[in-house]
């Protein structure tokens, strides 16, 4: 149970800092378009989508890893 719940958490945060990455992404893009004069609106939105979905992954993982840790009692234990 205990190593279950650590891929858990480790999928989770994989999914938060990718998230994270995705959105220095999308306002790296945003900017870059701006002084370039090059329209990256679409890949930005690809990029935001992507980041979303992965911090909609990470929250889903964590909410998880919650229920199996409520459910397995072991939070209450000194």
């Amino acid at each position: 149970m205990l190593k279950r719940r650590s891929a858990l958490v480790y999928y989770a945060i994989f999914c938060a800092v990718l998230s994270a990455l995705l959105v220095c992404m999308v306002v790296a893009g945003a900017f870059l378009g701006a002084l370039l004069g090059v329209d990256l609106a679409r890949s930005v939105a690809a990029l935001f989508i992507a980041a979303m979905l992965a911090m909609i992954a990470a929250l889903g993982l964590f909410l998880r890893e919650v229920f199996l840790a409520v459910r397995s009692g072991t939070h209450n234990q000194p």
